[in-house]
């Protein structure tokens, strides 16, 4: 091992950069002494005493640079943004592919042909979020020119086909994320390493077949997808229910506030602290909660969450989103979601599923419309309309919704089931051990 140091030692002092020097010890093979001493010759050659690696792909592993050319986007500079009514073309960025709703800058300028993109190409974002932006994707739009940290893929038609690069491309991402560089959630790799890492190369009819079995999974996910997506509860509204003011029916209405000093006084545990990303359509997620102190939880006394209170988003993108405690624990809420505390005449579910609801959803749109900001205030809170049957029809309705509910979860498990079978199936050309993927 003195040795190996001392080697590394020599490579920093010949300037290499300790990714340099990492990506030669580990192609360093290391071989016991005693395997060494096994014959008695001491023969030194790595290649002697190297095996077989743990995969056994029936394909040639080739490296990316083999196969494909990486040509990165353009470094623009702020001063060359420009809105859409100047008449250029959009700049592709990091956010604007992953995210279809996110805006573009746009270039008059001139454009190199290395730099412009038309609809349909392959490219590589080499810098961005981990399972996200990261890796591999197919340009849907209209003729556009990208920005840096992404490669425009060319490829060699004769040996690889579009699709399956594609698929390969994000498998190799996924093996190497976690020892790329970068902080929590975002990674980068350059040109160079990524390069050089190996994928297999079935010939171009086997490509195809492994493609199309892919995209026959990927079509279940994505059906499985837009119900979870646009399924929201509907209750048809008898004309003989009186419609009613919600703050005549709510014993409680607050909202939080940011915990002095921010984020850093935020604990890894404690006092579930919820945020208006915790909140969904009709659920919670506590995933990535935040938990602040007791101390901090007693002094913000006015928004102290109850079992059974109802959640509503009242700020940003995700206003509107309405859930219900369904935890006894303690709980507070940051100022962008409400605590709807319901009186006896009103269910917490029954308020929570109509404000989920299109008409529910219509009346909140209305409310804020035409506002500087997305956001509600408690008066408008107040101000909205919602039927109000006997507790008895209510409950029967939230019954019947939640049955609903329980089918439409069960896409969830689906879309997890066939997004095992496409790793299986690239397992499989990688010469892995299958995950197990239980019957679909």
């Amino acid at each position: 091992m003195c040795l190996l140091w001392q080697s590394i030692a020599v490579l920093k002092m010949q300037n290499l950069s300790v990714c340099s020097v990492c990506s030669v010890v580990g192609n360093c093979l290391f071989v016991s002494k005693e395997k060494l001493a096994a014959n008695g010759d001491y023969n030194l050659s790595g290649e002697r005493y190297r095996e077989g690696d743990a995969r056994t792909s029936n394909y040639a592993m080739v490296p990316i640079g083999d196969i494909c050319e990486l040509f990165n986007g353009r470094a623009f500079k702020p001063e060359d943004w420009e809105n859409a009514e100047s008449g250029g073309i959009p700049i592709v960025r990091i956010q604007n592919l992953n995210n279809p709703d996110s805006s573009f800058n746009y270039y008059t300028g001139e454009v190199n042909e290395r730099n412009s993109i038309n609809n349909g190409e392959l490219l590589f974002s080499w810098s961005g979020s981990r399972g996200t932006s990261f890796g591999a994707h197919i340009w849907n739009g209209q003729k556009a020119v990208l920005n840096q940290h992404i490669f425009k893929v060319g490829f060699d038609e004769s040996r690889a086909t579009k699709m399956y690069l594609l698929h390969a491309l994000n498998k190799a991402v996924v093996e190497v994320e976690e020892n790329l560089h970068g902080g929590v959630g975002l990674v980068h790799i350059t040109k160079g390493n990524l390069e050089r890492i190996q994928i297999p190369l079935p010939p171009l009819d086997v490509q195809k077949e492994i493609v199309a079995e892919i995209e026959g999974y990927q079509k279940v996910i994505n059906g499985a997808r837009a119900v979870l997506d646009h399924y929201r509860p509907h209750i048809p509204i008898h004309p003989d229910w009186p419609m009613v003011e919600l703050g005549d029916k709510l014993l409680f209405v607050s909202s939080g506030a940011t915990p002095k000093g921010g984020r850093e006084t935020y604990l890894d545990k404690g006092v579930l602290f919820i945020r208006s990303q915790n909140i969904l359509f009709g659920s919670h997620d506590f995933s990535d909660a935040a938990f602040i102190s007791e101390a901090t939880h007693e002094e913000m006394s006015r928004s102290q969450v109850k079992y059974g209170d109802v959640f509503l988003n009242i700020t940003g993108a995700s206003i509107g989103r309405s859930a219900w405690m369904d935890l006894d624990i303690p709980a507070n809420v940051n100022q962008h979601v409400a605590i709807l505390r319901v009186g006896p005449e009103l269910d917490r579910v029954f308020l929570s599923l109509f404000l989920n609801s299109d008409t529910g959803q219509n009346q909140i749109f209305a409310l804020q419309a035409g506002g500087t900001r997305e956001a509600l205030n408690y008066s408008q809170i107040r101000q909205l309309r919602i039927p109000l049957p006997p507790l008895a029809t209510q409950q029967a309705i939230v019954a019947e919704i939640e049955a609903e509910q329980a089918l439409v979860a069960a896409n969830r498990e689906l879309m997890s089931r066939f997004e095992k079978k496409i790793q299986a199936t690239l397992a499989r050309v990688w010469g892995e051990d299958e995950p197990t993927t239980g019957e679909a």
